[in-house]
């Protein structure tokens, strides 16, 4: 008997937990396998033995085996398991990539569902949903925040519930009244940003809050390879959208999302961005990103490399 649970780590990690509880399991007892594991590795969990059926965790994030360990664990019913398949994917990407984690995603949940598997999705909420979510988490903890204090930790953590869930148990410590500007105070955090923030800068040729952007992503620990590739990816639209532009006059952005395989809001901003292009605007961009990857990838700081980038970017 395998459960599968997609979507948000934090999420599927949290329904792994009571799951198990509901088995009269103690999660702290059932393997959880969760480094580069392997259909090697599991095996050994998947025999039951004199106190009853087999129990393990498998999160398949770091791993290649991913079809293989499905069908292990289709091969081994009486086992009770838990597969996890967490979404792996952010903002910073570029959306063909998110769309093909998505598709490859969607593709082994087909797999569990042949396989007999109780598939449940638990994706991460946005907008309205996650302010809901905040909103019901904070009565769980039987906190009682005002109506705006949901909102305000939904936008100061768009994608991490992991520390919308941490600031709540702080919150639910203070005896004092929970309105946003307490709140405010005690998150302390930065107001979130994202790559689409960064690029938005280097379009309206705003050094300075292309740079701010990007010391803010930087500082979260984002990926300067992932930020390079999204970087990567919103240029190459701007090409794409340019030769568009010259070889067919005025394009409206339907045609153009069509074309561009993106969404017509992209598209529109790609064709505004490019209308005082030249040529020789997309040859000197591809350049400079060309060569900070070259950089990169030979061995310069990347943060340095990338942050020299944005700059160049933005003369």
């Amino acid at each position: 008997m395998t459960l599968a649970l997609v979507g948000n780590a934090f999420l599927i990690h949290e329904v792994a937990r009571s799951y198990l509880v509901q088995q009269q399991l103690n999660p702290r007892d059932v393997p959880w396998l969760d480094d580069e594991v392997s259909v090697q590795s599991i095996e050994p969990h998947l025999q039951g033995g004199l106190f009853g059926a087999a129990s393990l965790v498998v999160d398949i994030s770091s791993t290649k085996e991913a079809k293989a360990i499905a069908e292990a664990l289709g091969s081994a019913p009486e086992a009770i398991a838990v597969l996890l398949d967490a979404e792996n994917w952010n903002s910073t990407e570029a959306s063909s990539e998110v769309m093909r984690k998505k598709k490859a995603q969607e593709s082994r949940v087909k797999q569990y569902e042949k396989l007999g598997f109780t598939v449940q999705n638990h994706a991460t909420p946005t907008k309205g949903a996650l302010i809901a979510w905040v909103a019901e988490r904070a009565k769980r903890l039987k906190l009682a925040v005002e109506r705006d204090v949901p909102k305000l930790l939904a936008d100061t953590f768009p994608d991490d519930l992991a520390s919308i869930a941490s600031e709540l148990e702080k919150l639910s410590l203070l005896d004092t009244k929970l309105d946003a500007a307490t709140v405010a105070k005690v998150v302390n955090a930065v107001q979130p940003t994202t790559m689409f923030a960064v690029t938005d800068a280097l379009v309206a040729k705003k050094p300075r809050e292309a740079w701010d952007h990007l010391e803010r992503l930087l500082n979260s620990n984002e990926d300067p390879f992932k930020l390079l590739g999204a970087l990567q990816g919103h240029y190459q639209l701007l090409a794409r959208a340019f030769a568009l532009s010259q070889r067919d006059g005025i394009v409206n952005s339907k045609e153009a999302a069509k074309i561009l395989s993106v969404h017509e809001f992209r598209a529109q901003k790609a064709l505004e961005a490019t209308r005082r292009y030249k040529e020789s605007t997309i040859r000197r961009e591809m350049r400079l990103l060309l060569e900070a990857d070259a950089g990169m990838k030979s061995g310069l700081e990347a943060n340095l490399t990338l942050e020299r980038l944005i700059l160049e970017l933005c003369i």
